[in-house]
């Protein structure tokens, strides 16, 4: 009985913050798609460099804080995390760098706006990644409903109202950022109280975890941007340049898709350190991998005709549909390491992972080759999901501390 309710629960959390999700893309494809009224493509297109930008400077300022918070206590639901901890260091810091390098784009009063937005937007995802650790998925739900739907809905008001501005939409992105976070805010005094507060004792080895899972899963497409920047011309010249580009987009349609799978998932069933067994995680991760496999073949398939270039072969396609699998349990072994306070292993499984890439990187550039460079992510996934199984986790570290007023 406590099985099943828990898999209702979990479908209705995959329900929930899915459908969030999904509005969230809508509003930014009805944003770009230049048929609101009052918003032309004069305001509209630099609102999107804008909101790019944004997670720029959103990226920077949380350091990979929100997945360990997500890991940290969705095994110690006693605890809560005392945002004021992470302002000296990393949130202000980031932030200011972040606003200095804005000046180089931005007048002084987007500037202001779009800091504020960033950081309201921080501290949200923070309380967000609390949340969901906690299994409210209807609230975190809610909050996704209070960032890019919110912004469109008073964007698109004022225009209707009257000829508005730039400025006026930076305002409309700051205020629901705002929103949001206070909506956060709100829900979690009611969630978190009488918990103990807590702080992160180790701050910059999560940011380095943060930096290594981010070439872990991009260093393909942070490499092929480099080299085409230095210019490597066999690179440039490849007929398949294109073909890479547009096939680079199913496993980033399906990491986010995965990642709502692991919070909701990951805290309920995760791997346990070697050589203690996990067979019934990996039979469960093992169909689910199964499935996520065939969905992304099913999804290659079909977006194919719609590449207006020389259509590309199975060879081409199997390395970006090999990843999607590879997504899934790359992040079941980030979440069971991160969650059990086993960072410096995962730090060393993910650096060793990397070196594996980075040197397929270097034989790409000296070759020429495109297709060893669409192969470095599914290896390296693949070497890490390999490392978290058959090598020792070491001893755990304490990841946090009770927080002090």
């Amino acid at each position: 009985m406590a099985a099943r309710i828990l898999e209702r629960e979990s479908i209705g959390g995959l329900a929930a913050l899915g459908g969030a999700g999904l509005a969230s893309a809508a509003a930014l494809i009805l944003l770009a798609s230049n048929r609101l009224p009052g918003l032309g493509a004069d305001q509209v297109t630099p609102m999107l460099l804008a909101i790019q930008w944004h997670m720029v400077g959103l990226t920077l300022a949380k350091f990979g804080i929100d997945y360990a918070l997500f890991a940290i206590i969705s095994r110690h639901r006693d605890k809560t995390f005392r945002l004021k901890s992470a302002l000296a260091f990393p949130v202000l810091p980031c932030l200011a760098a972040f606003a200095l390098a804005s000046f180089a784009l931005f007048p002084p009063l987007l500037v202001a706006l779009l800091a504020i937005a960033v950081f309201a937007d921080t501290m949200s995802t923070f309380r967000q990644a609390e949340l969901n650790a906690r299994r409210a998925f209807v609230t975190s739900a809610i909050g996704t409903l209070l960032n890019y739907p919110l912004f469109l809905a008073v964007w698109a008001a004022m225009a209707q109202a009257g000829e508005t501005t730039l400025a006026e939409g930076f305002a409309a992105f700051a205020l629901s950022s705002l929103a949001r976070w206070g909506w956060f805010e709100v829900r979690h005094a009611r969630v978190a109280r009488g918990m103990t507060p807590v702080a992160l004792t180790v701050k910059g080895m999560i940011g380095a975890q943060g930096a290594l899972n981010l070439l872990l899963f991009r260093s393909d497409q942070i490499a092929l941007a480099v080299l085409l920047f230095l210019g490597a011309s066999a690179l440039a010249r490849e007929p398949m340049l294109a073909a890479y580009l547009f096939l680079a987009r199913v496993p980033e349609f399906a990491t986010g898709v995965l990642v709502l799978a692991g919070t909701v998932y990951f805290p309920l069933r995760h791997l346990e350190p070697p050589p203690a067994g996990s067979a019934q995680a990996l039979r469960f991760y093992g169909g689910a991998a199964a499935l996520a496999a065939l969905g992304g073949a099913a999804a290659t398939a079909v977006m194919i005709p719609a590449f207006a270039g020389p259509a590309p072969t199975l060879a081409w396609c199997l390395p970006f549909v090999a990843q999607i699998p590879l997504i899934l349990l790359a992040n079941l072994a980030t979440y069971s390491m991160q969650s059990q306070s086993y960072l410096p292993a995962l730090i060393r499984n993910l650096a060793i992972a990397c070196a594996g890439g980075a040197a397929m990187v270097v034989a790409a550039a000296v070759t020429g080759s495109l297709i060893v460079l669409a192969w470095v992510v599914p290896v390296q996934l693949a070497i890490f999901f390999v490392l978290a199984r058959a090598a020792t986790w070491g001893r755990p570290i304490a990841l946090f501390e009770e927080a002090h007023a």
